[in-house]
């Protein structure tokens, strides 16, 4: 079966985003964040990764929320993606993200 030709790549993407965020002091903080548009890849883990294979993000959802304790604080972040694969052109792929966090602060 021959594989598809990519679709020509588009030079600008435009996003937009809002995110919000509360902080209840010596309780809990939580943030939310929802992005429309069009981009390129995901940069993730605070810059240190980038997806593996270039995917058109449509869509995204976060909501985040953590408690500081002292010097620790706790943090568990869910996102959702609604993406298109490039260069296979399969759409409407979604991935769901849970992450874990705890700092330490010195």
């Amino acid at each position: 079966m021959p594989m598809s030709k990519a679709p020509e790549p588009d030079d600008q993407f435009l996003t937009f985003g809002i995110m919000g965020k509360y902080n209840l002091p010596k309780m809990f903080f939580g943030e939310i964040g929802i992005f429309k548009g069009e981009r390129l890849f995901t940069v993730m883990e605070n810059g240190l990764s980038v997806q593996h294979h270039p995917m058109k993000i449509d869509n995204s959802y976060s909501v985040s929320l953590g408690k500081k304790i002292k010097n620790i604080i706790g943090k568990i972040n869910y996102q959702q993606h609604l993406t298109t694969a490039i260069p296979s052109n399969s759409k409407n792929i979604q991935f769901k993200k849970v992450t874990f966090s705890l700092k330490y602060l010195f």
